[in-house]
């Protein structure tokens, strides 16, 4: 995302990005970033809060007053535990298989089999793709 922002930023556009991992946004630079200290795949702390995630989309957004960057703002407020993250990992293990590295149209092959009985239950479960393009 950083370096995309960059791109942007050059465009006329303001960006702003939530950093999970410092020291990459630190090596990265990207004009605008809230580094938070929370979980892998919590971007915006634990899931059902959402008084402390609009918390985390306000300290984001107001990175916009920054007319020019780098600026790397630390969010100061760990996240509210979870009480439930059960069946909030992927179930699927995506490693791939050894000796498989050159083949990656097999591997993606083989990552969106495993993937689709997922996808499918999904889709029967709220009605959505989660993809804005055609099934």
């Amino acid at each position: 995302m950083g370096g995309l922002g960059h791109y942007l930023e050059r465009e006329g556009l303001a960006t702003a990005q939530i950093s999970l991992i410092r020291v990459h946004t630190e090596k990265i630079r990207p004009p605008r970033a809230l580094w938070v200290p929370f979980e892998l795949g919590c971007p915006l702390g634990a899931p059902d809060e959402p008084a402390f995630q609009t918390r985390v989309l306000r300290a984001l957004l107001g990175l916009l007053d920054a007319e020019a960057g780098p600026v790397l703002a630390d969010f100061p407020d760990d996240a509210p535990e979870a009480e439930d993250m059960e069946g909030w990992s992927c179930p699927v293990n995506l490693a791939p298989p050894p000796g498989d590295a050159g083949d990656r149209a097999a591997a993606l092959t083989r990552e969106i089999a495993a993937l689709a009985p997922w996808h499918d239950l999904a889709k029967k479960t709220t009605g959505a793709t989660g993809a804005p393009i055609a099934d």
